[in-house]
């Protein structure tokens, strides 16, 4: 999910005391095989939620565990702040939309409650190999910082227990953004750990190898959120190379003499192939290029955009996949490292069952609710009593766990290959198996309409999009 810029950048360097605590701190603790850095699709959000079981679900995690590294996950004392899929399972009247945002309040303000009872210790992890944060953009993984989201986070906290009526909607999307941050960056709340970023991290704890994933957050994620294509949007896109010369130009300074004997970067995914890029109507049928005549954003149910519009989306994406990676290979020239990029683009274009791109040998088929050979699919998962969906969780925008599968298999395999290590791909039948959504999705079209609206609500809430 996106979010709005809450912190200031940090230092390039911790001051001298702080950044040689830190190093007395981290020889303590085994040097990392793997790290992962990123946003919400290597965090492992789904439905909009980041729960403890769901960490255990990421693709950096299910790429350590097919490779046979080990890797140390977020261990979430609690969700952030709401498991909406576990919310929606609850003893609810789901005629009571009107009552949404006072049943999301309460929810929240237990579960923040809870956080605030734990800030002065949120772990017995001193670090965590996978700081990837839902909302990250590019500059925040090198400008954020537990101290300054933390401060946030707690002052949100007090805010919405003790002055309710001034915590605004506006407010949850800055408090899951902070506290998710606060916890991934410094979980002991340690002084010597406070002001490092996640590339900081990297550089203080020196894992052989590292996996990002980021740039989403730059007009990917709001394009699909809302079908929008605009002047803003290919505006914000447009600068995701330069950005990204900036994170790696970041990594070579703050490395220093250190370098990870290969880095993994993950491009971007096709705009069109995202579950939430809905086809109007429902029914229509794709031209011979794989796009339909008009699109709308399902979850918040906004726009009617042109099909056209779309693919130029797609033909950007394209274009700056291929210069982002460039400026990331100038800015590692010379560099002692193995520069590997994953193909996400060519994984969603593949997975693309929508636009009739997938082909027979690439669809992903499990057997699942007393049924073998069911075909998963990148629909909509609330289209799921129509046999599609699949991939995608409740939002339409993060995917399922077997969705993240799909993408660890893919950085895996492009990982193995390039250190020659033996890979062995992860069974889709087991990751659907651990996938308490696919196993549990909406049973009526009546809660299925429910948990779009509820989704749709949330999503503002989160201040992920403006209207």
């Amino acid at each position: 999910m996106a979010r709005k810029p809450t912190s200031k950048p940090a230092a390039a360097t911790a001051v001298a005391p702080q950044a040689t605590a830190a190093a007395k701190i981290a020889a303590t603790q085994p040097v990392p095989e793997l790290m992962a850095i990123g946003d919400s699709l290597y965090n492992g959000v789904r439905s909009l939620s980041m729960t403890p079981r769901l960490a255990q679900l990421s693709a950096p995690a299910q790429v350590a565990q097919t490779l046979g590294l080990d890797f140390i996950v977020p261990d979430y004392p609690y969700e952030i702040l709401i498991d909406v899929e576990d919310f929606l399972r609850g003893d609810i009247d789901f005629t009571a939309i009107t009552n949404l945002q006072t049943l999301l309040f309460n929810q929240i303000a237990a579960n923040a409650a809870n956080w605030y009872k734990r800030r002065n210790r949120w772990s017995n992890r001193m670090f965590f190999d996978n700081v990837s944060n839902s909302g990250a953009t590019i500059g925040s993984l090198y400008s954020d910082t537990a101290r300054a989201n933390r401060g946030q986070a707690l002052a949100l906290i007090d805010k919405l227990l003790n002055h309710r009526d001034s915590f605004g909607i506006a407010d949850i999307g800055n408090l899951y953004y902070s506290l998710n941050t606060a916890f991934l960056l410094n979980p002991s709340v340690v002084n010597e750990l406070d002001d490092l970023t996640p590339v900081d991290l990297v550089a203080l704890r020196k894992p052989r190898r590292l996996l990002v994933n980021i740039g989403s957050n730059e007009g990917l994620f709001m394009g699909g959120l809302l079908a929008r294509y605009d002047d803003a949007t290919k505006a914000s896109v447009a600068a995701i190379p330069s950005k990204m010369a900036g994170l790696a130009n970041a990594m070579v300074t703050r490395f220093g003499d250190y370098m990870p004997q290969t880095i993994v970067f993950n491009n971007l995914v096709r705009p069109s192939a995202i579950a939430n890029l809905t086809p109007r109507p429902f029914n229509s049928l794709p031209n011979t290029g794989g796009y339909f005549d008009r699109y709308y954003g399902n979850l918040v149910n906004t726009s009617n955009i042109a099909g056209t519009l779309i693919k130029d989306f797609d033909d950007q994406i394209v274009g700056v996949n291929r210069d982002a990676e460039a400026a990331v290979r100038a800015a590692f020239k010379g560099k002692k490292v193995n520069l590997v990029f994953a193909d996400l683009f060519g994984l969603s274009t593949r997975l693309d069952d929508k636009a009739g791109r997938e082909a027979a040998g690439d669809e992903i088929r499990v057997s699942l609710h007393g049924k073998d050979d069911v075909h998963l699919t990148n629909y909509p998962l609330w289209s799921f009593a129509a046999s599609g969906g699949g991939l995608f969780g409740l939002d339409n925008m993060h995917l399922s766990t077997v969705g993240y599968a799909a993408m660890a298999n893919t950085v895996g395999q492009a990982l193995a290959a390039a250190e020659g290590l033996k890979f062995t791909p992860i069974k889709y039948q087991d990751a659907c198996n651990n996938d308490t959504l696919l196993e549990q999705p909406p049973q009526s079209w009546f809660q299925v309409k429910f948990v779009v609206q509820l989704l749709g609500g949330l999503a503002l809430a989160f201040n992920l999009v403006s209207l």
